[in-house]
């Protein structure tokens, strides 16, 4: 299995490649729980890298297909909801580019809660 850390490494450089190779060519090898586990590392460890945005989503592996991958396969909960944050950002690349309708595909896949406020993805319902 890819390790979490290797991920997280090729985040840090940038490395395309690797992160296309793992989430396409090896993505179908590994487990349920380990996809989860690397989707979610991906989706953290990216949006903490002050470096990785906005310059991946010029790169038409990350855009077209680890992210919508990363995004398929997450844990009901990512730390800090960081998913919806991908996909805020996802939005506004989109928006800025004048892909109105992919962006708005983007926002539908929102995760949201108005239940439980101790949720992440908890949003006030609009009264």
């Amino acid at each position: 299995m890819v390790s979490p850390d290797a991920i997280e490494s090729a985040i840090q450089c940038s490395d395309y490649a690797t992160l296309a190779s793992v989430f396409s060519s090896q993505w179908p090898s590994l487990s349920g729980s380990d996809q989860r586990t690397l989707a979610s590392k991906f989706v953290t460890s990216s949006m903490a890298s002050p470096n990785f945005y906005p310059a991946a989503f010029k790169d038409s592996s990350i855009i077209d297909c680890v992210i919508p991958t990363a995004l398929k396969h997450l844990p009901t909960t990512v730390e800090s909801g960081a998913d919806n944050t991908l996909r805020q950002k996802i939005f506004d690349y989109l928006v800025e580019d004048g892909d109105y309708s992919t962006a708005a595909k983007v926002l539908g896949a929102m995760r949201m809660e108005d239940m439980d406020s101790t949720s992440v993805y908890y949003m006030s319902p609009v009264e």
